[in-house]
């Protein structure tokens, strides 16, 4: 029984040797993978891949009068109380989210405090944001359903 085991074992280890050296002959230089998918996934061998053209870049714009730049390191003067800058449409977003927040919270905290007084405990109010009734998720998230 032993003696059959091992015989088998050495069939099957033979068998594999043999299974790899025959396959080791293969290569897969001349398999092509044909098609859109293989191209994109990368697998296809074609050389054909040609570099994008690019329009050539600019060059670096020079201010007009180098002489009025102030010296490298020096610190910059305020600029005068008059002049128009650019406003930056990230920070007006922030700055308009943040006064809706306030007036929101003004609002519900006034709304729900009269409420409470003429004892209307379950009177949904509606504030600028929305909703100014507590609730377990904006207890847990600190946002509203409708808060994106």
């Amino acid at each position: 029984m032993n003696w059959m085991r091992r015989q088998r074992r050495i069939a099957l280890i033979l068998s594999a040797a043999l299974a790899s050296s025959s396959l080791a002959g293969c290569g897969f230089d001349d398999v092509q993978f044909n098609g859109a998918i293989f191209e994109a996934m990368g697998l296809n061998n074609n050389k054909s891949y040609e570099e994008p053209k690019l329009p050539p870049r600019a060059g670096i714009v020079l201010p007009p009068d180098t002489e009025r730049l102030p010296a490298p390191g020096t610190e910059v003067a305020a600029p005068p109380p008059g002049e128009a800058w650019p406003v930056d449409p990230e920070q007006s977003k922030i700055a308009a989210a943040e006064e809706l927040e306030r007036r929101h919270q003004e609002f519900c905290r006034e709304a729900l405090w009269k409420a409470k007084v003429a004892g209307q405990t379950d009177a949904q109010i509606t504030g600028p944001k929305g909703s100014c009734n507590p609730s377990i998720l904006r207890n847990l998230t600190g946002k509203d359903i409708t808060t994106r």
